[in-house]
């Protein structure tokens, strides 16, 4: 028996949430925390890039059995 798979529901969250706001022109939030540490994030950011919106919001991840905050930075070149 399959698990979730937790980065993959992550992903697809993220990704659903911001391309809807993208389709309709609405604002996008300068801050999104995202509910889990590294791994979480790194699926976050990945629906991010795919919808180009890099550099438009800022992600942070907390992890909150170690009550650790981790940000990525993606810089524009």
């Amino acid at each position: 028996m399959q698990g979730i798979n937790d980065f993959a529901s992550m992903k697809e969250a993220v990704y659903r949430r911001y391309k809807r706001l993208k389709e309709e022109q609405q604002d996008f939030p300068q801050l999104v925390i995202i509910d889990g540490g590294k791994g979480q994030l790194g699926a976050a950011m990945e629906a991010i890039e795919e919808l180009e919106l890099h550099g438009m919001i800022t992600l942070v991840g907390l992890a909150k059995n170690e009550e650790e905050l981790f940000l990525r930075v993606i810089k524009n070149l």
